[in-house]
This record gives structure tokens, C-alpha cells and sequence, in this order.
């Protein structure tokens, strides 16, 4: 069996929680055991204290552990979900991206497996090894599955994307933003790229939880409401999957100017659901964004009003890229294949080189 610990999710559900929870609840019948189970990082040592054949740690638990507490782990198979860690922080300076990134590779050399998100979390886990001369544990990339494909939008839909036969003007164009309040997902900057847009007509919808970071909420709903187009956004707040899966349905473009993201399991099910993506392409992103096929990415650094304006200028050329998007989602694999893959991958956990042969760093 084989013991798998992640932090509680609170109210603010990441991608992360509901990727631990998909492949997990889809994993097929002849798998290894998985008991999935939240844990503080105090709570650890005790959960580790089962009679288990292999651990492995969500990312955002490993991060808070210690070197010593990583090491007691490390005694038997130890593996880790490396969704997010604390040293790919864009709002680090180089200094303290490098003395974070050193303590991360200190207790990454404890595990024997690493499960990766996307390519692009591979290729940094395996260059961080290779920049220090050190051999990279197993590294699988499993991506985020498309729970469905959605090609029953209504006609009703259709139709109020069309001119109206009356005025000849469009509806307001649908934008949804789906995550958590927080400065790596960079609300306030959409907002200032809305307001500079403030020409063209359209609606904006923000889902996600104000707990991941509180302040960031209070001081981006104050600049809301301060805002020249604050009559046109509306902040959900947390909301039920069927409501979620509602505003999906009823948007035009997903936009998220995220500074950040080691995938972006929104951007796919935007696809899903026949909506196109703004974003711009950082870390895992142009992996869940194909650019010019499910949505338009702008280059890191860059303003995103040039891809906004685009799609808003343009209904045709949003449903156009939308119907292209709904062709790419089905390309991408479903949560039954993941979870096998993950499976799969559980069964290459064993004992780490370093752990074995005590080394000290």
C-alpha cells in the first residue's frame, strides 16, 4: 500500500487538489493501493509512522517539511507529486530563488520518483540535477486528464452569439477567469488590461476563493470597486462545480494572466467546453494552451491586451478558434487513461540511492 499525503484544501480548491482527487478516485481496479490522506506538516511524522510499502508527498507538503523530517521519510520508497514549489515563485529575487531552489534539491534527493504535471516541471526537476552533477531521480510526467468533452452547447448559446437582427449589435462578450484570489494569478493586472478595453462591450466573471491569500482578495475587490468598469465584473467567490461548469457555457474567452502555472488544468477544460484561452505563456502554459488552435498566448513580460483585443474585436474569430479549441480538447486524454498512468508510475517507487547510502549534505 502505498500512503499518500497532501495538505487539506480549505476553501481555496486548486488544480492540485482536484488532480490528487481525479486520479485517485479513477485509478483502476487492479492498482496498487492508494490511501490518500490530508495531513498537516506537523502531523507527518506520525502518518509516516504506518506500516506502508511507500510514501509519496504532495508538493505543497513537501515543501513545508524540514530536511531531518524528509530524511525519517526517506526510509522506505519515497516519492513526490511535484505540482508547485515554493522556489518557482516569480516574485522571488535571483538570490532567494537560488537559496530555495538549494534547499528544495537538498530533500529532492531523498526521493526516488518524481511525478510531474507537465514537460515542463520534467525538464526543470531534471536540470536543477544536472546543474549540480547530481543523478535525477525516475521523473514520469502524467498530465491532467478532460473529465468531458462538451459538445452540446445549446442553440440558445449559438444564438446570443450572434448579432442581433434588430440592432445588428453584438451581445456583450462572456469573459470567465476561474482561480484562487492570489498575486501569482495576477487578477489585478486582467483588470488593468480590461479597463484599457474599456471600448469594446463585455461581461467579466471571476471564480475562486479569497483564502489562499485574503489581503491580495481585499486589495483587488478595493480596486474593483474603484474601478470605471466595475459595473461590469461580477466576483463569485467559491462556487459549485455545476455552477462553474454554468459560467463555462455561457463564456465567450477564458482569460488568465497568471504569472505563473506549472500546466493550467483550466485552460483544457476551457477547451472542453468549446472557449478559447488569453494567457500568456509561462511554465507549464503553452502545454495546456495550444496557441492559434485552442486560444492566443502572448510572450512572458508582454502586455495581454494585444491577445484580448484580438478575440474581442473579432465574435467570428471567437467562435472560430472555440469550435478549434473543442477539436483539441478531444485529442488530450481522459482521467481514466491519467490515473492509469499515474498508477503505473506509483509502481517504479524504491528506495532513493541517497537514502540508502546515508548520504549527508
Amino acid at each position: 500500500m502505498i500512503l499518500f499525503l497532501a495538505p487539506p484544501p480549505g476553501t481555496a480548491i486548486s488544480g492540485g487538489f482536484l488532480y490528487n482527487q481525479k486520479v485517485v478516485s479513477s485509478a483502476p481496479v487492479d492498482a496498487r493501493k492508494i490511501d490518500y490522506r490530508f495531513a498537516l506538516y506537523r502531523e507527518v511524522d506520525r502518518w509516516s509512522e504506518r506500516e506502508v510499502d511507500a510514501i509519496l508527498l504532495d508538493s505543497l507538503l513537501f515543501s513545508q517539511l524540514d530536511l531531518p523530517a524528509v530524511r525519517r521519510m526517506a526510509r522506505r520508497p519515497l516519492g513526490l507529486l511535484y505540482h508547485h514549489m515554493p522556489s518557482m515563485d516569480p516574485d522571488l529575487s535571483s538570490q532567494q530563488q537560488l537559496a530555495r531552489t538549494g534547499s528544495e534539491m537538498r530533500k529532492l534527493r531523498h526521493c526516488s520518483l518524481v511525478i510531474a504535471p507537465s514537460r515542463y516541471v520534467a525538464r526543470t526537476v531534471r536540470s536543477r540535477f544536472a546543474h549540480r552533477g547530481w543523478r535525477p531521480p525516475t521523473i514520469a510526467v502524467v498530465r491532467p486528464g478532460v473529465s468531458s468533452v462538451h459538445t452540446n452547447r445549446s442553440r440558445a448559446q449559438e444564438v446570443l452569439r450572434k448579432p442581433n437582427s434588430r440592432s445588428g449589435a453584438e451581445k456583450p462578450a462572456r469573459i470567465l477567469t476561474v482561480a484562487n484570489l492570489h498575486p501569482r494569478k495576477a487578477q489585478h493586472r486582467l483588470l488593468e488590461a480590461l479597463e484599457r478595453l474599456r471600448r469594446f462591450s463585455w461581461r467579466w466573471d471571476i471564480v475562486g476563493s479569497h483564502e489562499a491569500a485574503p489581503d491580495y482578495a481585499r486589495r483587488f475587490e478595493d480596486l474593483v470597486r474603484r474601478s470605471p468598469v466595475a459595473g461590469r465584473i461580477a466576483i463569485h467567490g467559491p462556487v459549485s462545480p455545476e455552477e462553474v461548469n454554468h459560467l463555462y457555457t455561457e463564456a465567450d474567452l477564458f482569460a488568465l494572466a497568471s504569472r505563473f502555472e506549472t500546466f493550467g488544468m483550466v485552460f483544457t477544460e476551457a477547451a472542453s467546453h468549446a472557449v478559447p484561452s488569453v494567457a500568456e505563456a509561462v511554465g507549464g502554459i503553452p502545454e495546456a494552451v495550444s496557441h492559434r488552435e485552442s486560444g492566443l498566448l502572448c510572450r512572458p513580460g508582454t502586455p495581454i491586451e494585444k491577445p484580448l483585443t484580438a478575440l474581442l474585436a473579432s465574435p467570428q474569430r471567437r467562435r472560430q478558434l472555440g469550435r478549434s479549441a473543442l477539436r483539441f480538447a478531444a485529442t488530450l486524454p481522459d482521467w481514466e487513461t491519467q490515473a492509469a498512468l499515474f498508477a503505473e508510475a506509483l509502481r517504479r517507487l524504491r528506495p532513493s540511492c541517497s537514502a540508502i547510502r546515508g548520504a549527508k549534505y
